[in-house]
Order: structure tokens, then sequence, then C-alpha cells
């Protein structure tokens, strides 16, 4: 592959994955503990609602946390092995 098609994707693969961890951590500290919806507003469907959302966006980013931590630890060999 040409040098820069490869830094262009390597600076790519990094920053998709750092905006992705921080977008996690970010929900987490705002929305992440069902706490948050233990008061239900005046529209108690709204409410469900809001807890099937928080739910599903919680599982699908825990998911890719763990699977993009395995593919940043090989990418990361990847990296070390072409280094030497």
């Amino acid at each position: 592959m040409v040098p820069v098609l490869k830094k262009i994707r390597d600076v790519c693969l990094l920053t998709g994955l750092a905006l992705s961890w921080f977008f996690y951590f970010v929900m987490v500290s705002t929305y992440g503990t069902i706490e948050h919806y233990r008061t239900p507003p005046e529209d108690l469907v709204l409410h469900r609602e809001l807890m099937l959302i928080h739910a599903t966006v919680t599982v699908i980013l825990e998911w890719w946390m763990k699977c993009s931590a395995l593919f940043t630890a090989l990418y990361a060999i990847d990296i070390y092995e072409n280094l030497q």
C-alpha cells in the first residue's frame, strides 16, 4: 500500500476509535445509569420510550467498546510487528 494512503487509513481509524470512545464515556457520565430515569416524567409513554432508547444505545456502545478494544490491540500488535 502507498505510504500516504496507509497513514491516512491509520489516522482515520484512530480518530474513529477515539471519537466513539469519547461518545461512550460522555454518554455514560451523563446518562450512564438507569437512575437518571427513575422519576417518570408526566408522560409515562415517553418515559418508557426513553428507557428503551437508553438501554439499546448503552448495550450497542458497550459491545462496540469491547470489540474496538480488541481491534485496537490487534492493530497495535500489527504496528509493532511492522516496526521490527
